[in-house]
């Protein structure tokens, strides 16, 4: 009976998984987790090299592209644990009846109930790892529970490949797993123990496949985990430190953004029933509560603690599925004590009881499931990621910041082999072995101008990722240099120029720096083209509208677009790409709109030409990397300036500060320009890399106004 419960439940998840499926690439990981699984590559910090391993042999199946068939190996996956959750729960029910109704009741709920959670479902519908983790970690439950004295073996086993997948949700769950090896007895709790010490030198070997992959030079080596200290930066997650910095007050926030998830995910109905549940266990069986709750609170750590947590983030979605587990198969045993106390009933009504609470318990995680994950159309990252390579100029080297804009552009060009022209990079990465790996794959630098790199040493590392941006300008040869959105060094940021969805830089002396303005005519036709050629057609199609990350990404660009040109001073070409953004997102508070009746109330908002910073002494200075000469000649122009130009000066200065790792300093400048001009290109810039860098006090100033509808047919003259 347990065997077929657990196929019935899993076979209903794996189809509502692939009824849901990204046909493509999706948004946030998936594309880097394609691409490294594809090409052998190294896959970010902490490398999972595991899931890799695994999702290299789910690549060879012959369906569809590479993405979709990493997202049906991970909805196998999510359907394994579906059913190793409806099989846990029918073996705890067990020893409390022997009625086949109660038993059926409860692991179907508990495995459906896992299945339709949209936390659960969201890392099932594309190429993620977190649905194998759960796997795992089930699967070491199951072991302790009822694999006897092979259970500790097995467990171990288990736990050792969780490990190099996400080892961050394994070691959140072993005080629980202990305590469910004690349970067994302490026979069972030494031969656990010993298994894991056998399997641990194994278990670590595993990332021994980063720096071994990263000497072959793959076309994806994040970290470049070669020496040392790169590898422990890899394994250690170096760059995502930050995430758990926290400001106050901030974890009772998050702790009642975690019970706000568990409503929704999962429901109230079903939270009761897992309190009944629960409840109930702890007369019979108290360590095995003892053993979920660890589960529980050990699950949800990882994620209460970040500094950054969002609640509408389906990758922080993944840290929960353990503790969502167990919440499902508690409401089960809830759902067998219903049962249970209406067993006098005769069968059609009990039959009737057991169909109407399953299906009143799952209805509510299903629908939101549909509502809210539903990839099946989505091609939106696809065709954004195509916007971007075919609107680069030939040959040239692309940088990129924001994994909405990175990492499917990186799977379209390195796999799809879209623009075989273009070399990508992420700005995040960009270190020595970045400008080693351009040369060997034949992109020509001026060597002279490395040669300074030794001086790079004595800046602060987080900052650190401008002057190597700096010094890849400079030492860039016969090729484009072009970035998206995204925070530069300030003679940089004064002489890039819009070409298609990105922007290029141009380095060298001051006479070079000065901004080449474009005409108008020309800003406002290679805009219209780019929407005729790539941005209509993919907002015209039928995932659109049921897609609010690309609302928010189009919107974003769109918004900081219409900031770059009014401060190059083209005013119509930044009211009719403002009015092109408004058409992208529906939602009308959102913040393009609050900047649409910004700028009808003040129509100098976006006009804050910068044509004469780059003729400062300061500028010269810059360009040969001398930020503190260049703030002594900023703070005397300050001082005597008044106005605008006081305010551009000060947005320079924040930069600089930056530049140097002064963060506060470049706060308090970034503040003071928001507060007058909340939609300065060059301080929303300096504020979002402040945001990534750890500073998440600095807010865009309250605009006060009525929220503005959307314009559903586009814009004139487009």
């Amino acid at each position: 009976m347990l065997l077929r419960l657990g196929v019935l439940v899993g076979a209903l998840s794996f189809m509502l998984s692939l009824a849901l499926a990204a046909p493509s690439v999706t948004w946030f990981d998936s594309g880097e987790l394609a691409l490294a699984a594809g090409t052998l590559g190294v896959a970010h910090p902490p490398g999972q090299p595991a899931y890799l391993s695994l999702a290299a042999l789910a690549a060879l199946l012959p369906v569809g592209e590479l993405s979709f068939r990493l997202t049906v190996f991970s909805a196998f996956c999510l359907a394994l644990a579906a059913a190793l959750a409806a099989v846990i729960t029918a073996r705890l029910v067990e020893p409390c009846t022997s009625a086949v109704p109660s038993l059926s009741c409860a692991g179907l709920l508990a495995g459906g109930l896992l299945a339709c959670s949209p936390a659960a479902v969201a890392q099932s519908v594309r190429p993620e790892l977190y649905a194998l983790a759960l796997l795992l970690l089930l699967g070491a439950v199951n072991a302790l529970l009822q694999a006897g004295a092979r259970g500790p073996a097995l467990a171990a086993l288990c736990l050792a490949v969780c490990g190099a997948v996400h080892y961050a949700v394994l070691v959140a769950a072993v005080p629980g797993l202990l305590v469910l090896a004690w349970r067994a007895g302490p026979a069972s709790l030494r031969r656990g123990a010993l298994a894991g010490l056998l399997l641990l030198v194994p278990a670590l070997g595993q990332y021994l496949w980063l720096p071994l992959r990263s000497l072959q030079g793959p076309v994806l080596d994040f970290a470049h985990p070669q020496t040392l200290e790169r590898f422990w930066w890899s394994v250690s997650a170096g760059p995502y430190r930050r995430s758990f910095e926290m400001e106050d007050g901030q974890l009772l926030a998050n702790l009642v953004a975690h019970i706000d998830l568990a409503f929704a995910h999962l429901g109230p109905l079903a939270l009761l029933l897992a309190a009944l549940g629960s409840f109930y266990l702890a007369r019979r069986d108290p360590r095995m509560v003892l053993a979920g709750f660890l589960l529980l609170v050990g699950g949800v750590l990882p994620s209460l603690f970040q500094g950054v947590f969002s609640g509408a983030n389906p990758d922080l979605w993944g840290y929960l599925l353990l503790p969502l587990a167990v919440l499902a198969c508690a409401a089960g045993l809830g759902a067998q004590l219903v049962v249970a106390s209406a067993a006098r009933l005769r069968p059609p009504l009990l039959r009737a009881l057991m169909f109407g609470l399953v299906c009143a318990v799952l209805l509510g995680p299903l629908l939101s499931s549909l509502e809210r994950v539903d990839a099946s159309a989505r091609r939106a990252p696809a065709r954004l990621a195509d916007a971007l390579l075919d609107g680069a100029p030939a040959g040239g080297v692309v940088a990129l910041a924001g994994d909405s804009w990175l990492y499917p552009s990186l799977y379209q060009r390195y796999w799809n082999g879209r623009r075989a022209d273009l070399e990508l990079v992420p700005l995040l990465q960009l270190d020595k072995p970045i400008f080693d790996a351009l040369q060997a794959r034949g992109v020509a630098l001026d060597l002279p101008s490395l040669s300074g790199r030794d001086a790079l040493r004595a800046v602060p590392a987080r900052v650190r990722q401008e002057h190597e941006l700096r010094l890849l300008a400079r030492s860039l040869r016969w090729r484009p240099l072009l970035v998206n959105e995204v925070f530069v060094p300030p003679e940089l940021e004064y002489s890039k120029q819009a070409e298609g969805l990105l922007y290029r830089l141009v380095s060298g002396s001051s006479s070079a720096v000065a901004p080449r303005m474009p005409a108008a005519e020309t800003g406002l036709r290679l805009e219209q083209l780019l929407w005729r050629q790539a941005l209509a057609p993919m907002v015209a199609a039928v995932d659109y509208a049921e897609d609010p990350t690309a609302h928010r990404v189009l919107a974003r660009r769109y918004l900081a677009r219409t900031a770059y040109l009014g401060s190059r001073g083209l005013a119509d070409a930044a009211r009719q790409t403002l009015a092109r953004g408004l058409s992208l997102q529906p939602d009308p508070g959102a913040l393009i709109h609050l900047a649409r009746y910004r700028l009808e109330q003040d129509s100098s908002e976006f006009l804050e030409s910068s044509a004469g910073l780059a003729e400062g002494a300061w500028m010269n200075l810059l360009g040969q990397g001398d930020e503190l000469g260049a703030l002594g000649l900023l703070d005397v122009s300050i001082a005597r300036s008044e106005g605008s130009s006081k305010r551009e000066l000060r947005a320079v200065r924040g930069a600089v500060h930056l530049m140097t790792g002064q963060l506060e300093r470049a706060a308090g400048d970034a503040s003071a320009v928001l507060e007058e001009r909340p939609f300065h290109s060059l301080g929303n810039l300096l504020r979002d890399r402040l945001y990534v860098l750890g500073n998440r006090s600095l807010q865009t100033s309250p605009l006060l106004g009525p929220r503005t509808e959307p314009n559903p047919g586009g814009v004139p003259g487009g």
